[in-house]
């Protein structure tokens, strides 16, 4: 279960980088 971690992190990442453009 330990990929699932990151795979949330990288989508934890690639949200803020979403939002980042959106402001």
């Amino acid at each position: 279960k330990k990929k699932n971690k990151k795979k949330a992190k990288k989508k934890k990442k690639r949200e803020q980088k979403k939002g980042k453009r959106d402001e």
